[in-house]
């Protein structure tokens, strides 16, 4: 990335479980896991640009993600590989 006006500073949420980690929070209430969980990430403030997945032991949670990102979710997010 080229920035003209030199770096650019963004905050970071570095700790973020998806409903598929163990210990989540998502779906009390009776809505959908997934749909709470992206409807909360998509009411971030606006500097929050970078998330990243914790969940313990497996990737799948961090899949989903990341096709829900592809797909046109989380537009505030940037994508980085």
């Amino acid at each position: 990335m080229n920035y003209p006006e030199g770096s650019c500073w963004r905050k970071w949420d570095l700790y973020v479980h998806t409903p598929e980690s163990m210990g989540h929070q998502y779906g009390v209430g009776g809505k959908d896991p997934w749909t709470a969980f992206l409807d909360d990430l998509e009411a971030l403030p606006e500097e929050i640009k970078v998330l990243g997945v914790n969940d313990c032991i497996f990737v799948d949670g961090y899949r989903r993600l990341r096709k829900e990102k592809e797909a046109g979710r989380l537009s505030k997010i940037c994508s980085y590989q």
